[in-house]
């Protein structure tokens, strides 16, 4: 028998996945999300804290998960929480890959928004984020979704699907393994030059490196 430690095989965060769920309702319901918050206190601290970051023009402190959470908003809630979960699967081992995921959302959500497609920056962001999920997990890609509270555009994209949010996604990629020809840059959604995509990447890597969770 083979004995592994908890840490060996990567388990997403339920509490996080159902505050998730949560907040892609209609109408998220900020008691509700401020109960599971509640109960896990290094995750109250977490959403606390940013909260009464300079970010979010704080001139009085916190003093309730719920008025973090209302400070904060929904729409950044969405995008903290989706990085809190891949973040809290790192370990020493997956470290690069992780770094790389974050990377990888926060281009393609400035991409996205930059190529007037902002309406769908969210799920460019979590296309990128969850692109690599699967090798993460130690898990097929269709495993790994059927859990996940994902839009179907997004788990269509990861799943193999071709659609402009793939054809992205695959252009990221190309560009990480230094594939691609200065002399035809080709990026699918255009209006945007090499100088200004190399631009982004060097931002996002400056926004991985400040990312304290």
């Amino acid at each position: 028998p083979v004995i592994y430690k908890q840490n060996d095989i990567g388990v997403l965060n339920t509490s996080i996945l159902n505050i998730i769920h949560q907040l892609r309702t209609l109408d998220p319901d900020y008691d509700r999300i401020a109960q599971a918050v509640e109960l896990d206190v290094g995750l109250s601290y977490k959403v606390i804290r940013l909260s009464n970051t300079i970010s979010f023009g704080a001139r009085y402190s916190i003093r309730s998960v719920r008025q973090a959470l209302v400070r904060i908003g929904i729409l950044e809630l969405r995008r903290w929480f989706n990085v809190l979960l891949l973040k809290d699967l790192q370990q020493v081992e997956n470290h690069e890959l992780i770094k790389q995921s974050l990377v990888r959302a926060h281009l393609m959500e400035n991409l996205a928004q930059y190529c007037e497609a902002k309406e769908q920056s969210l799920d460019y962001l979590l296309t990128g984020m969850f692109s690599s999920i699967d090798v993460l997990l130690s898990k097929p890609m269709e495993e790994v979704l059927m859990g996940m509270p994902l839009v179907d555009t997004v788990k269509a994209v990861l799943l193999g699907e071709e659609n402009d949010l793939k054809h992205v996604l695959d252009f990221v990629k190309r560009y990480e393994a230094m594939d691609i020809n200065p002399e035809t840059f080709d990026f699918p959604l255009g209006k945007i030059d090499l100088e200004s995509f190399n631009g982004f990447y060097i931002e996002a890597l400056r926004w991985i490196k400040q990312m304290e969770l």
